[in-house]
């Protein structure tokens, strides 16, 4: 089973200055998942995230950052087991 977590839903740190001056900020969402999703897929997700982000929040999607993190099963665990591991039975 490939797992994908949304991470977080940040705020670009060089904007900071320029939002508290009354302008929006550049939203930016990072996703770290396991290897293994296939290309279209991942597009897909590309554009529902920023789709609901710009939902969400009101922000501009062309402003929108996201991020894919693909893991290798042998980095990713679950109790102390990588997922390699796990599926190889040790």
């Amino acid at each position: 089973m490939i797992a994908a977590r949304l991470i977080l839903v940040a705020e670009h740190a060089r904007h900071r200055e320029r939002a508290e001056k009354g302008k929006k900020r550049m939203p930016i969402v990072s996703i770290h998942m396991r290897k293994g999703r296939k290309p279209e897929a991942k597009k897909m997700l590309l554009r529902k995230v920023t789709d609901a982000v710009a939902e969400s929040i009101g922000a501009d999607p062309a402003k929108i950052r996201v991020l894919i993190h693909e893991v290798d099963d042998s980095h990713w665990s679950v109790g102390g087991i990588s997922y390699e591991d796990q599926e190889n039975g040790t």
